[in-house]
């Protein structure tokens, strides 16, 4: 019997020395991989081949099938914390990637979570939400997410119970006004902001394995890294290595980190290094890689708060639960 089932993991580099003289490593400091990890050779505790000893990696949350406490549909995708108010950082919130959607929040000084939203069923709310990817803390303290769903165009524009009209985004990507899927199925966006104000804004293209930057005070729209761009570990291209691009994340040192959308035991996440800051990737590095079957990592996501921490989620699809009714 198949199940769709989801975890989250918190990896971190270790800490050292006495609490007075206690440093972190950094998660820039590790050592760049080679090969695939190869599908279902890890356990799945810890499914994650790290690059540094000094990384470790834990569950935090685990879909279980049988739980009827709460409403989890499993398919778990990208995540944020709650980066502003009284309670910043405590929460970290994710969202269900399924035909019927929601959110949940894992409270991480207790470890509980709880789902907080989540979608009616097609019947007899036919079509409501389906499909949440997107996870943003926003500036004015509330929490975005959209769909990553498309259809045929059944009305471009809709109106919603109280009158309001508005454009169906499940529409719009395949009309010729609109081809919003055409350019090279751009997936995830991050904004870097470096010393001075400057910010570049980078774009992962997941059809043609490459990541953009743009300089948003030029307008300059810059590679910053693709197939070509040279492997940290060989001193070659990456070649077919690298494939499809989807998520990307900062750390707290202004690194870009780009998740594959890949199954798992070739699906790799891998540190890009640009020293220079000019939008253009020197090298990139396999940081880590997963090997659990049918699997991808989604959402990573670099704890603001607390700078030797980062979250990524784990999307099962289509694996035999042993000992599941």
């Amino acid at each position: 019997m198949n199940h769709k089932k989801a975890l989250w993991l918190a990896i971190g580099p270790a800490i050292f020395g006495s609490a007075a003289q206690a440093h972190e490593t950094s998660f820039s400091d590790f050592q760049p991989m080679v090969g695939d990890v190869g599908e279902a050779t890890l356990p799945e505790e810890a499914p994650y081949r790290l690059s540094s000893p000094n990384f470790s990696q834990e569950t935090l949350v685990a879909r279980d099938v049988t739980q009827a406490d709460r409403f989890d549909s499993g398919a778990y995708d990208m995540h944020t914390a709650n980066e502003t108010g009284r309670r910043a950082g405590r929460y970290l919130f994710t969202v269900f990637e399924t035909d019927q959607a929601g959110i949940q929040r894992t409270d991480l000084r207790t470890r509980e979570t709880t789902t907080i939203w989540f979608s009616p069923p097609a019947a007899p709310a036919l079509d409501s939400h389906v499909a949440f990817d997107a996870s943003r803390w926003t500036p004015w303290g509330s929490f975005l997410t959209a769909e990553e769903s498309w259809s045929d165009p059944g009305a471009v524009m809709v109106t919603d119970p109280n009158g309001l009209e508005a454009i169906d985004g499940r529409a719009t990507p395949k009309l010729a006004a609109f081809l919003g899927t055409k350019f090279d199925r751009p997936e995830d966006l991050e904004i870097k902001t470096l010393k001075g104000g400057k910010q570049l804004l980078f774009i992962a293209t997941t059809t043609n394995h490459k990541v953009f930057s743009i300089d948003l005070s030029t307008m300059t729209v810059r590679l910053f890294a693709d197939q070509n761009t040279r492997d940290m570990a060989t001193g070659l291209p990456v070649a077919d290595s690298f494939k499809n691009p989807d998520n990307l994340a900062i750390d707290a040192e202004g690194n870009i980190y780009i998740v594959e959308d890949q199954p798992g035991g070739v699906e790799d996440i891998w540190f890009a290094q640009d020293r220079n800051k000019d939008g253009v990737a020197e090298a990139i590095g396999k940081w880590a890689s997963l090997s659990t079957k049918g699997a991808e990592s989604t959402g990573l996501y670099f704890d603001k708060f607390r700078r030797n921490v980062s979250m990524d989620s784990t999307r099962f699809a289509r694996i035999e639960v042993e000992g599941m009714p």
